[in-house]
């Protein structure tokens, strides 16, 4: 059996993004006990899968691995704001779990574009990712579309729809032979997990949104955001034709 880990939206650089030890802030910053809760948490998951499940041999990352430097909020949220050094962030994540073969797309280009630049480039280049704006990699035989950005709702029962929708999508252009027919749809961005599933003429598909690697607290998510989000990672294990899909997912951490 073969594993691949999925996992994204960590925003390091943010106050509450998921930070590595080696930048967490003085005990006496606000977001100090945030940041080592989600960490603890982050690192618990991977322990988790690695009881479960062979080691993961390939990671998909659906991207937003660098925050940004929030200039609609002046950077007031951010641990810093040198886009380089958060790229040095994810580049630290990314070791930490350890996978060498590394799938990515990149993130919202209000986080992740700097002038133009793909800040993520830097730790594609890194790791020798295979990665783009949107990618199809055949993994063990299994063709995926991956691309950071879905439409998002706070209404639980909108969520599958939204992520089957997606998937309708990538079947028109197919048809409209623009591009492959995907057996695994992933999608990043909404911070929540949700699926669907189905069949085709082609046989079965299924697609996901990925939960985030962010936690909460920030004044965006606390005067903006409504829905609940998920904190947490993916596993997908394929046994034969069959591949298996488990999420891993904790309560995103708050400040106290």
């Amino acid at each position: 059996m073969e594993t691949l880990l999925v996992m994204g939206d960590g925003h390091p650089g943010s106050v509450v993004g998921l930070t590595p030890p080696g930048w967490w802030q003085s005990k006496n910053f606000k977001f100090h006990d945030t940041q080592v809760k989600l960490w603890k948490e982050f690192d618990d998951i991977l322990n988790q899968i690695h009881r479960d499940w062979p080691s993961p041999t390939t990671l998909i990352c659906v991207g937003d691995m660098v925050h940004g430097k929030e200039h609609k909020q002046g950077g007031v949220e951010t641990i810093t704001g040198d886009v380089e050094e958060q790229a040095e962030i994810g580049i630290a994540i990314f070791e930490h779990i350890g996978i060498k073969n590394i799938y990515m797309v990149y993130g919202t280009p209000y986080h992740t574009d700097v002038q133009g630049q793909k800040m993520e480039k830097s730790i594609a280049t890194h790791f020798d990712a295979v990665a783009g704006n949107r990618i199809f990699p055949v993994i063990n035989g299994i063709r995926f579309d991956i691309r950071h950005h879905v439409p998002t709702s706070t209404l639980p029962e909108s969520r599958p729809r939204i992520i089957a929708t997606q998937w309708s999508r990538a079947r028109d252009w197919f048809m409209e032979g623009v591009q492959p027919l995907p057996d695994i749809l992933i999608r990043g961005h909404a911070h929540y997990y949700s699926e669907a599933r189905g069949t085709s003429g082609n046989g079965e598909w299924f697609a996901f949104t990925c939960p985030g690697l962010q936690g909460l607290g920030s004044s965006f998510g606390e005067r903006r955001c409504d829905g609940v989000i998920h904190f947490g990672m993916v596993v997908l294990a394929f046994n034969g034709d069959t591949p298996i899909c488990k999420p891993y997912i904790r309560r995103p951490q708050i400040i106290e």
